[in-house]
């Protein structure tokens, strides 16, 4: 049962994770078309 508990949680955490990697590489791609503008 703990599992069916922890589940949601495991998911939430890599749907976080996901979106704070993806914001990371947003940023780093934004700040490389800042500092080399094509």
């Amino acid at each position: 049962m703990t599992f069916f508990e922890v589940s949601p949680l495991c998911n939430f955490n890599v749907i976080e994770s996901f979106t704070e990697l993806s914001r990371i590489v947003l940023m780093r791609h934004g700040m490389e078309k800042i500092w080399r503008p094509n």
